[in-house]
């Protein structure tokens, strides 16, 4: 083969490699919790800039997305929630959301909780939490959060050429070398609901052939059954394990951490958590929380199956957030201040980022007992001059 054919093949598989390596992201502004809004967005600006570092990503721009959150006429607390829909209308693979909340501990200051959806099947990808020591250390973390990111979203990352030649987009910038070893796994989700289970089978091993700055060139080293495009693949030797095992593996994350979980009754742990050489059959799952409520789910496990259960637990109301004009944040502050919090109209506003609201709380009750004291104060006066004075 000539050099000018080696140098066109070249290009056009660069070319190939750039348009589809590139995974649509979006990132939604970080839900302030016990902090004022302009640091978490100041900080959501740091995490886009840093995730832009990453050639697999094309970031969808903040204006774009703003406009489409406008239009929808949705709230910023059902952002979340309607992340699917929203990553539809901007054209992402991958929706980021997450919080930054005031820990208030002596060794951890902030909590940075990071959630990444799944667009196409609706399902959580990567739930996570990091811990800050102090506000120096917020943006070193935020570019900590966009590291772990990029090496562990997941991606459609199989190529197929004219020459039937399979290739996927990682290269160089992501630390790929030649003679690594990746496992491709098929994966879909189970149950009713799509965000609770996503079920892995790994199917096929492959080895990397050529290596290239923005994709690699694998070469097929076995396989158990056919491979499509939608397959996925992670570092390391995954088919080998399963084989020789025959067990499944669950793998449970909650959001946030720290849930305890129980399986058929029994108490293993608190999440997150990888429970291995599982025998095949129905497990029950639950997670429990002070200050969340429960989640309980069934699955069913097989041979050789990895099945992650990702879970955002929902926050419940409790009789000092009723007391309070505002829900204080229970995981950010000992008992002692929550009751203290939970017992002064106003305080919880202001503890949880917003100042205004509860100034307001605070001046709304103050301003009516201070009217009662001076009316009461009046007419005391006024009984005196005439007990003084009589007619």
């Amino acid at each position: 083969m000539s050099k000018i054919k080696i140098f066109i093949i070249g290009i056009l598989f660069l070319t190939v490699c750039n348009a589809f390596a590139k995974i649509n992201i979006a990132v939604l502004d970080l839900e302030p919790i016990g902090i004022e809004r302009n640091f978490s967005l100041v900080n959501s600006d740091i995490l886009r800039e840093a995730l832009l570092k990453y050639s697999k990503f094309n970031l969808i721009e903040r204006e774009k997305l703003e406009n489409v959150i406008k239009e929808q006429n949705l709230q910023t607390s059902g952002l979340v929630k309607n992340s699917v829909n929203i990553g539809n209308l901007v054209g992402a693979k991958k929706i980021i959301s997450g919080k930054i909340s005031n820990y208030g501990g002596k060794y951890v200051k902030y909590m940075v909780s990071i959630k990444i959806v799944d667009v196409e099947s609706g399902s959580i990808d990567i739930i996570k939490n990091f811990e800050v020591r102090n506000i120096d250390h917020m943006k070193s973390t935020i570019e900590q959060v966009a590291f772990y990111i990029s090496n562990n979203i997941r991606f459609k990352p199989l190529l197929f050429n004219n020459k039937g030649e399979w290739f996927i987009p990682i290269g160089q910038n992501e630390g790929v070398n030649i003679g690594d070893i990746y496992t491709i796994f098929k994966s879909y989700s189970i149950g009713r609901a799509k965000n609770q289970f996503k079920e892995e089978l790994p199917i096929a091993l492959c080895e990397i052939e050529n290596v290239y700055s923005n994709g690699s060139k694998i070469k097929i080293i076995s396989k158990k059954e056919d491979i499509k495009k939608n397959n996925t693949v992670k570092k390391g030797n995954y088919l080998k394990e399963f084989s020789i095992t025959k067990k499944g593996k669950i793998i449970i994350n909650s959001l946030p951490n720290g849930a305890k979980i129980y399986i058929n009754g029994n108490f293993i742990g608190q999440t997150p958590k990888n429970i291995d050489n599982l025998l095949t059959g129905i497990y029950i799952i639950e997670l429990r929380k002070g200050g969340y409520a429960p989640y309980k789910g069934k699955i069913h496990l097989t041979q050789g199956r990895i099945i992650n259960v990702k879970k955002e637990l929902k926050e419940v109301v409790e009789l000092k957030d009723l007391i309070s004009d505002i829900n204080v944040p229970r995981q950010k502050t000992d008992h002692r201040k929550a009751l203290l919090l939970g017992v002064i109209p106003g305080a919880g506003g202001i503890y949880n980022g917003y100042p205004k609201k509860g100034i307001a709380t605070i001046l709304g009750t103050i301003m009516p007992l201070m009217g009662t004291l001076l009316a009461n104060n009046n007419i005391s006066t006024y009984e005196s001059r005439l007990n003084d004075n009589p007619e």
